[in-house]
């Protein structure tokens, strides 16, 4: 038998993503893990991911630590319920996902906005003036 070595993102984004499922499940009330789970590792810095459905996930992990833990919160945040779409909806839910998981708001912020710069603008900007 041939053993392959594993890389050490693997298991920390398991755990992180682990984590991130029950404090999503606890917020919506529902169990919302995916049946089909697929990560996998790069050699670049930067991570990304897609959700197929609402019940399957697929994450590559990328170098930087920061950027796989956000990628793994908005992949999840997708499968919240009204959170389909990148609509506020969706946004509301994922930045309320990261508060409660404790992750850096201002560099989840930075991301999300290079992606969808109005929606995440126009709820960042309401936030902040409450």
């Amino acid at each position: 038998m041939r053993l392959r070595r594993v890389d050490a993102r693997l298991l920390d984004a398991t755990i992180y993503l682990d984590r991130v499922l029950v404090v999503a499940g606890r917020i919506t009330y529902r169990d919302i893990t995916p049946s089909v789970v697929t990560l996998h590792c790069r050699k670049g810095k930067w991570s990304s991911g897609r959700t197929h459905g609402r019940w399957a996930l697929h994450v590559t992990l990328g170098m930087d630590a920061d950027d796989r833990e956000c990628v793994i919160l908005h992949e999840v945040a997708h499968l919240m319920p009204l959170s389909t779409h990148h609509d506020k909806g969706f946004y509301r839910n994922l930045f309320r996902l990261a508060r409660r998981m404790g992750h850096d708001m201002e560099s989840l912020i930075e991301r999300e906005k290079r992606y969808k710069p109005r929606v995440v603008g126009s709820i960042t900007k309401r936030r902040r003036e409450d």
